[in-house]
């Protein structure tokens, strides 16, 4: 399994990002001008590109050691997407009197089409779980309701708390994406002292 360590690229860098999400969709055209499309992924992958210019050399000094410590696309690390990094009230389930288990999602829906896309990479002290619209206390029995895995996104209710029949299980969070460098290279530009630039610097998302 590939290396993934749990750390954030710092906030402070990943400012000045262009990417987004990828799909892969295979086009067949006829001579009519009818086309044929193939989706070969149902959920798309998240790809970035960061250019920065450094005026800073801690900054620049931060950099170069999360860069080198990832080894390129060695490693895996979270980052925030700061155009789609949290949910607010969103519903991951219904209980059933005997569910304990929940895996938080985010749903996308436009013209009467859904899309459900799965969030592992949580953030810790932005969560709140709530069912039937009251808050739960996370932790251990007998104090807590739930437990939540940060790196998988599950949410395990303690035993004798699973959500009653047909109430809704609802999360508010802030989560990262699971990405790499796209490069081996860290190409930095010495524009005068103490002034660096980045003209590249590409994430994709990883699948875990």
């Amino acid at each position: 399994m590939a290396s993934f360590d749990e750390v954030q690229l710092p906030t402070d860098i990943d400012y000045g990002f262009t990417g987004g999400s990828r799909f892969s969709t295979k086009v067949l055209q006829g001579f009519s001008g009818w086309e044929q499309r193939f989706s070969n992924w149902s959920k798309a992958r998240l790809k970035y590109n960061l250019s920065k210019s450094v005026q800073d050399q801690t900054l620049i000094d931060a950099i170069i050691a999360f860069f080198n410590a990832r080894q390129g696309k060695g490693r895996g690390f979270r980052f925030k997407d700061w155009s789609d990094y949290q949910i607010t009230t969103g519903n991951i389930g219904t209980g059933t009197g005997a569910a304990l288990t929940f895996q938080i999602y985010k749903r996308y829906s436009s013209g009467g089409v859904n899309y459900d896309r799965t969030i592992k990479k949580i953030v810790a002290a932005t969560v709140s779980v709530f069912v039937n619209g009251v808050l739960k206390v996370e932790g251990a029995n007998p104090g807590g309701d739930f437990q939540l895995n940060y790196n998988t996104g599950l949410v395990t209710f303690n035993a004798g708390k699973a959500p009653p029949n047909g109430q809704a299980v609802t999360v508010t969070c802030q989560f990262d994406v699971p990405v790499r460098f796209d490069t081996d290279d860290l190409d930095i530009t010495s524009d005068a002292y103490d002034n660096y630039s980045i003209a590249s610097l590409p994430l994709v998302e990883v699948r875990i």
